[in-house]
């Protein structure tokens, strides 16, 4: 194996990587992290075997919506309710095997979505180890009144069901990587992993331009970039941005996402700019080097990507107590109780000082460096290698034994 011996950019590492959810090279597939991931991989000298989900034969869909419709779970939601069933899970687990199989020589699986799969089988299936890669346990989102399975309500026993498969999967996989220490710790204590499993490889970013002088601007210029409106806390921040602008006037409110429509005073909505849309993209890029300060204090985040790519821009961040992402960004954020609307704004307030801005934008920019795609790659490899290490021990010591 590549692992023998040491990992680096000349290892010929061979790594597959999946996502329950779909193609893992496609950039609209959770925010494009399974995209980098493999990017991220590439670029550190690894060959990536990028597997797609398989699509369920028409009879298995049948079956799984049936199950879906008699468990109660209705309306927009009952197809993810269906693809997340016993049915749906067990086909998209084999179909996953064959693949791994026919795939050769593998080094290490990632895994993404381990509540939609059996990651058992997929450990069973070849002999590279499986890890998998998650920025929060269902648990933790399921504790959480404003995470997305509460706020889509989802039917209890689904959600246990899922969580219930997130755990098996944990504590059959080779390794379990993570974007925070804040994930790692519920994995540890609500699913019951050996901490010396869980694994904190961090997450990557597309890095943004970075302005020549960074928030230098005279005027406050705030950015904020969340799809969904209600989770991201859009209103609050709009209703801070009010009180910002009675003391400095000339202050504007950049939104990007899924907003409603403006009627206030400095505030400009840009609409949902697509990742796999180049012009979009350098919008995107326009309105990170020309703001001062980005504020997302989401009411709930496991980890997101957005704060680094803020950061990279050089850009001081009021960012989210409610999740694992401040604790990464450091002095270059100001954490806040999402539900204090006062906190909210006076975090606002402080970063309309171009001196203290310049500041956090520049802490906040160094811990960006550190969280390329390609060092979250360096990481996971490293982890892949301890598993595989690992694994290795423990089937010669059963040999022994024998």
């Amino acid at each position: 194996m590549a692992f023998e011996g040491g990992v680096g950019r000349d290892a010929g590492v061979r790594i597959a990587v999946l996502h329950a959810g779909g193609d893992p090279r496609s950039s609209e597939l959770w925010s494009g992290t399974p995209r980098g991931l493999i990017d991220g991989l590439e670029a550190y000298g690894c060959a990536v075997v990028a597997l797609r989900a398989p699509r369920a034969g028409r009879v298995t869909r049948i079956a799984a919506h049936g199950t879906a419709a008699a468990t109660g779970s209705a309306g927009r939601f009952r197809g993810i309710v269906a693809d997340r069933g016993a049915i749906a899970r067990h086909a998209r687990t084999r179909g996953f095997a064959r693949s791994l199989v026919g795939a050769g020589r593998l080094d290490g699986v990632v895994v993404m979505g381990s509540d939609a799969l059996d990651v058992g089988a997929l450990v069973t299936a070849q002999p590279a180890p499986v890890m998998t890669y998650d920025d929060s346990t269902l648990a933790q989102m399921w504790r959480h009144p404003s995470s997305d399975p509460r706020l889509m309500r989802f039917p209890s026993r689904r959600v246990e069901e899922w969580i219930a498969t997130q755990r098996r999967s944990s504590l059959a996989a080779s390794g379990v990587a993570v974007c925070s220490e804040w994930a790692a710790d519920s994995f540890v204590h609500d699913y019951g992993v050996p901490r010396e499993r869980v694994h904190v490889v961090g997450i990557g970013h597309r890095p943004r331009i970075l302005r020549e002088s960074p928030t230098a601007a005279a005027d406050p210029a705030f950015l904020f970039v969340g799809v969904d409106w209600e989770r991201k806390n859009g209103a609050a921040v709009v209703g801070a941005f009010r009180a910002v602008r009675a003391a400095h006037p000339t202050a504007t409110l950049h939104v990007v996402g899924d907003h409603p429509q403006f009627a206030e005073a400095g505030v400009v909505g840009h609409g949902m700019l697509r990742r796999d849309d180049p012009g979009q993209q350098r919008l995107l890029d326009e309105l990170y080097a020309s703001s001062t300060a980005f504020v997302l204090p989401s009411r709930f985040e496991p980890f997101g990507i957005v704060y680094l790519e803020a950061a990279s821009a050089g850009l001081p961040i009021v960012a989210t107590r409610e999740g694992g992402a401040a604790a990464v960004l450091g002095g270059g954020a100001i954490a806040v109780d999402p539900g204090d609307r006062g906190q909210i704004e006076r975090a606002m307030q402080t970063l309309c000082d171009p001196v203290e801005a310049r500041r956090r934008g520049g802490s906040a920019r160094t811990a960006a460096r550190e969280s390329t795609w390609e060092h979250v790659a360096e990481r996971l490899v490293d982890a892949m290698r301890v598993a595989a290490e690992r694994d290795a021990g423990i089937s010669r010591s059963s040999a022994g034994r024998g």
